[in-house]
């Protein structure tokens, strides 16, 4: 769903083609293992008003 309203945003042919190119690089590559967000990490979130959802 996220994809299309992206590309109903974008405009222009070069502008949809990169979102697209952007869109399945992410999907075909690994960028690592995923690790555990640390405390520090969650309070900075608090206080910037953008408390991570659990």
């Amino acid at each position: 769903m996220w994809i299309l309203v992206t590309l109903r945003r974008v405009r222009g042919r070069d502008a949809v083609r990169a979102t697209v190119t952007g869109f399945t690089e992410g999907w075909r590559s690994s960028y690592g293992a995923r690790t555990p967000m640390t405390w520090r990490t969650v309070v900075r979130l608090a206080r910037a008003g953008r408390p991570p959802i659990f």
